[in-house]
């Protein structure tokens, strides 16, 4: 499979010469959704403005599309990447939703019919059509984040990077946007790269990236890191329910016949030890 976006031995640091981060290598593979997680300061977002050309590295290589960053293809790549940040009031700049969501468009000269063709499509998508006319201002925070995903949508990048855009929403607002994301997947080839604190949304990942000390320091399978209590405790990550099945299930002498982040697949266990007892 061939790597959509490519870190060699990256190397940054800030104004006042602390660096945050030393020797980072990573890839992505076309079509992934990779989770990077890792501590508050740790580099995470740094990562994010690395690929879509908003800082440059002080040492190293950033890849993107096989197109290595520098002036000359810096805007050429950024045509591939949309982003939805923590704050969607960051992000509006039109008067209401569907022009908010036909910015991105008028700046890449789209004839206005098929502009027309796209904000309609993308609001369709996150199920905001009808509230294409209301003050983004006047909408919820949930409703604010779907917006800003329609307005990545609309301009149909290959990678999409969520950095931390659902730590500012209410758990039903946080599910909605998981349960979108997903059904974005699904729908449109997607490479997305997902900067969370959230366990849910590292659990829809199918690779999980922990960024510790400057470079990646561990990475696996959302089973891998997740179902992992020593791994867990060692990252501080947030402790996944299934994990807090599986130590429930060992303490109370349940056999756990495989590490899995499926509920269904745990009530089964259950109801299989129940049925033999």
């Amino acid at each position: 499979m061939k790597s959509i976006i490519e870190l060699n031995e990256i190397e940054y640091a800030y104004d006042e010469g602390e660096t945050i981060l030393s020797q980072l290598n990573f890839q992505i593979q076309k079509g992934e959704w990779v989770a990077l997680v890792g501590n508050n300061g740790s580099g995470k977002s740094t990562v994010s403005r690395l690929i879509d050309g908003l800082l440059i590295p002080k040492k190293g290589t950033v890849k993107v599309l096989g197109m290595e960053m520098n002036e000359d293809t810096v805007w050429k790549i950024r045509q591939h990447i949309g982003i939805v940040f923590q704050n969607p009031d960051n992000q509006f700049v039109g008067a209401n939703v569907e022009d908010d969501v036909a910015f991105g468009l008028e700046n890449r000269g789209l004839p206005r019919e098929e502009m027309k063709v796209r904000v309609k499509a993308a609001l369709e998508e996150v199920g905001m059509w009808e509230y294409r006319k209301k003050e983004p201002s006047l909408l919820s925070g949930g409703q604010k984040q779907r917006v800003a995903l329609a307005g990545v949508i609309a301009v149909a990048p290959d990678i999409l990077i969520l950095d931390e855009a659902t730590s500012m929403l209410d758990p039903k607002g946080r599910q909605q946007m998981l349960t979108l994301l997903e059904d974005l997947r699904k729908n449109q080839d997607l490479t997305i790269l997902s900067i969370t604190h959230d366990v849910n949304e590292m659990m829809l990942a199918d690779r999980i990236l922990v960024l510790d000390g400057g470079k990646i320091a561990q990475e696996g399978t959302a089973e891998e890191l997740l179902l992992n209590e020593a791994l867990v405790e060692k990252y501080h990550l947030a402790r996944a329910f299934p994990l807090q099945l599986k130590m429930m299930f060992q303490e109370e002498g349940i056999p756990v016949q495989k590490n899995s982040l499926k509920l269904k697949d745990w009530g089964d266990a259950l109801w299989t030890y129940m049925e033999n007892k």
